[in-house]
């Protein structure tokens, strides 16, 4: 009769908790970097959606527009990010899980909300990509 256990299923025992702790590190990393980027493409598309809503009802009597870097989306009041009334932005910071790349600005124009082209910004987390176009038309498209 033997008491104990074996030096070898000690070792297998401590083996399989250790893959199973580097699996759910990978599966949670993976997890919180798909919510960042859903995070982000919602927000994008919200901020659009408002730039345009406040061109089109004339809030502060001017345009708005939302301008891209990298890892930021603002919106801003006027007809371009350059000429714009900065005390007015509304900046939201990515963090570098994410990246946002293809137009630098889309613009809206009163009264109708149409943007002064037809654009669209890539969102990717390295991944994952997902395109949001705001048409001709005003409409804005996420795909």
């Amino acid at each position: 009769m033997r008491l104990g256990f074996s030096i070898f299923e000690l070792v297998v025992v401590i083996g399989l908790i250790a893959a199973i702790a580097g699996f759910s590190v990978v599966f949670t990393t993976t997890a919180i970097r798909g919510q960042e980027f859903d995070r982000v493409r919602a927000i994008i598309h919200s901020e659009l959606a408002a730039a345009r809503s406040d061109t089109i009802s004339g809030t502060n009597d001017s345009a708005w527009g939302v301008a891209f870097s990298p890892n930021a989306a603002t919106r801003f009041q006027g007809a371009t990010f350059a000429t714009r009334n900065a005390a007015m932005d509304r900046t939201t910071s990515f963090g570098n899980a994410v990246t946002i790349s293809g137009a630098t600005e889309i613009d809206f124009v009163r009264p109708h909300g149409i943007p002064v082209t037809s654009s669209t910004v890539r969102i990717s987390d390295g991944f994952r990509f997902s395109f949001i176009t705001v048409t001709a038309a005003g409409a804005i498209d996420i795909r």
